[in-house]
């Protein structure tokens, strides 16, 4: 009787499973574990901690009705593997291969303690459409810029979808039961400091809830997708599961195998077709952190290496509170701490806004999103922050930089978004909705709304701060 493990991580769920598959096909008996990593300081961010206890929650549940009860450990994540496979004869340990620097040291820790008690780790593909030694130019090297790399990948998806995705996987009926081994519980969400938990998450974590949302965004959301994804107050623009994607709720491989579907309708093209494509920028970023991991810690572009960012704790502090005086970004802001999520057009406004107006180093947002946000996902945060700080790969050119108040009139036109989250500008017209500054003192009164007092003042000139912007960033570039 051969024994596997079944190391689940960014897989949380029973369907659709590489993981399990793989065990159960290798193996006469299957027992499933999560790990609760304790040493790791992001594990512990409330938002994010807490979409993992419901969502392993829900897993166990989903296992019981399987008949396989789902072990839960908790400590150092490469000893626990290592004692579990040692208690159970394991032979082999299966698990979603990652891809984050820390993550691949944890691996290896994992694959020297089992290879200590006689067993050995196996990684598969699950994560992820294409790993980055799967996508590579004629010349053998990694993609550096999006749009070859979404062609090579687009070519593949579309001409290999049931190689590359999958066939379709109902929910595994064979699972061989075991008796119940030693389990922890969850972390004690309690013990945390309630003020750093959004009060009003929006994502709640589980394959039910993924699935849900899915179907909803389908019917509401998909065929508009292209036309709607940037309107910061369409609830149903963007999917909203980026959190079910990193952790594995609804498998990747589904979302693109139904997209695809839908894109050879007529109805569903234009958004189905948009939606694949935003997957593939996540592919990307993944691509660039498993090829360019020094991105974790520095800039992609070495050049930027020598730009004299400012250190103002002030306006740091009114950026991350939503004070800044510009109604689309305190929105923005104030939304990812009352939610713990933020809309992707303003993550890109409010980060330009950080780098580019208030000439704050990225790695500040970086660091406060991944803190925030639950779905904060390092590929895609890095990404994503270095696209809007210039300093990234393929990045926003240094000298296109965001008016933010154009940027709220184009993508929140009638103000909905700012009103839903700075509710002391709700009494204002749509004409100073964007920019109460411009109002006069006797308007402010009639508004109910004064500016100092009710609402701040914008701490910044945005024309004045885009011109330093550009001299920062040439005058590293000239020195090179």
């Amino acid at each position: 009787m051969t024994i596997s493990i079944a190391w689940l991580r960014r897989n949380l769920r029973t369907t659709d499973n590489r993981v399990l598959a793989y065990a159960m096909q290798h193996s006469d008996i299957v027992i499933p574990v999560y790990v609760w990593d304790t040493y790791r300081p992001l594990n512990r961010c409330p938002n994010r901690l807490s979409f993992i206890v419901e969502s392993v929650e829900a897993l166990g549940k989903d296992f019981e009705e399987l008949g396989l009860p789902l072990v839960m450990r908790r400590g150092h994540v490469h000893k626990e593997i290592a004692r579990l496979a040692n208690e159970v004869n394991a032979t082999t340990v299966i698990a979603d291969r990652n891809y984050e620097p820390y993550e691949i040291e944890r691996d290896e820790k994992t694959a020297q303690a089992l290879s200590d008690v006689g067993a050995t780790l196996t990684l598969v593909k699950e994560n992820v459409l294409f790993e980055s030694v799967e996508v590579r130019t004629k010349e053998g090297k990694p993609y550096t810029v999006f749009t070859p790399f979404k062609k090579a990948v687009w070519e593949r998806v579309t001409s290999e979808a049931e190689e590359v995705i999958g066939p379709k996987r109902g929910t595994y009926t064979s699972y061989r039961s075991t008796k119940s081994y030693e389990s922890h519980t969850p972390p004690d969400l309690g013990m945390l400091d309630q003020s750093k938990f959004s009060s009003n998450r929006i994502q709640h974590g589980g394959s039910v809830a993924a699935h849900t949302r899915w179907e909803a965004f389908k019917n509401a959301g998909l065929s508009r997708y292209k036309q709607r994804r940037d309107i910061l107050s369409d609830d149903f623009g963007t999917s909203q599961l980026s959190p079910h994607i990193k952790f594995g709720t609804i498998s990747i491989r589904t979302l693109a195998r139904e997209a695809l579907e839908l894109a050879q309708q007529p109805d569903f093209n234009e958004g189905a077709t948009t939606f694949i494509s935003e997957l593939l920028w996540r592919e990307f970023y993944y691509n660039i952190l498993a090829s360019f991991p020094h991105v974790e810690g520095s800039n992609f572009q070495p050049i930027y290496d020598g730009l004299r960012w400012e250190q103002n704790e002030a306006h740091l502090e009114a950026w991350k509170l939503g004070r800044t005086g510009v109604p689309v970004v305190d929105a923005a802001m104030r939304q990812l701490l009352d939610t713990g999520w933020m809309h992707n057009r303003a993550r890109m406004i409010v980060a330009s806004f950080l780098t580019k107006d208030l000439l704050i180093n990225w790695q500040e947002g970086e660091l406060h999103f991944m803190w925030w946000l639950t779905d904060g996902d390092q590929a895609q945060n890095n990404g994503g922050w270095q696209w809007s700080a210039s300093t990234g790969t393929d990045a926003q050119p240094y000298y296109r930089i965001f008016n933010p108040y154009l940027q709220s009139k184009k993508f929140d036109p009638e103000g909905e978004y700012i009103k839903r989250y700075v509710p002391e500008l709700r009494s204002l017209p749509t004409k100073y909705i964007h920019e109460p500054h411009l109002m006069t003192p006797l308007e402010q009164s009639q508004y109910g709304c004064m500016l100092g007092e009710d609402y701040p003042l914008p701490i910044v000139d945005h024309s004045v701060q885009r011109e330093k912007a550009r001299a920062m960033f040439e005058h590293v570039r000239t020195r090179t």
